[in-house]
């Protein structure tokens, strides 16, 4: 690996070398997370959902006070498909923490987190209190989209029981949300 590999944040100067993480040139040695994700096996799409009040004067407010104060809760929402109807992971990305909606964990992948797309097109899935999925705090729905610029609602309720949906996910029927802790309308920007 030679100095060309900046972007990866791993250092080298020569083949062979000990690898170090960080920047070159800017003494900045602490570890950063990929902005990007890959998968071992291939994806049938990803689609990228974004709060509808990003679009709102404040959305976005670098430095000092903003006014508006800027968008709180789930503020976008990444969906990783295996095939149409099989979602394998969903991230939310967070600017605080939700009103009425604890998010200790904020992704659900196949196997965790019980992601399915139900018969309906309703994407349902649970988020756990931390990374072992052994307690619940969450369960969300939110109906799929595939046309760019249509719009949904995501909607999530604190749970305090494991809701362990037959079959193991929520392809069997995304949660019922009659009266939800928190709601937000999104619109579907990548597909």
């Amino acid at each position: 690996m030679n100095s060309s590999s900046r972007e990866s944040g791993l250092v080298s100067t020569k083949p062979g070398a000990l690898q170090s993480l960080g920047w070159p040139d800017v003494g900045d040695t602490d570890p950063k997370r990929p902005d990007m994700t890959v998968s071992v096996n291939a994806l049938a799409k990803a689609a990228f959902y974004s709060n509808q009040g990003i679009n709102s004067a404040g959305a976005i407010c670098t430095g000092g006070a903003c006014s508006p104060p800027p968008l709180q809760g789930v503020i976008a929402a990444y969906v990783f498909y295996a095939s149409a109807d099989v979602p394998t992971w969903i991230q939310l990305v967070l600017n605080g923490t939700p009103s009425g909606c604890p998010i200790g964990v904020s992704g659900a992948f196949n196997g965790k987190g019980y992601l399915g797309l139900d018969a309906t097109g309703t994407l349902g899935w649970a988020l756990p209190t931390n990374s072992s999925f052994s307690s619940y705090s969450t369960e969300f729905n939110m109906a799929q989209v595939t046309t760019l610029g249509d719009s949904t609602t995501l909607n999530c309720q604190q749970i305090s029981t494991d809701p362990a949906p037959a079959g193991g996910s929520f392809a069997s029927g995304a949660p019922v949300i009659s009266s939800p802790g928190y709601s937000a309308g999104f619109v579907l920007v990548a597909d």
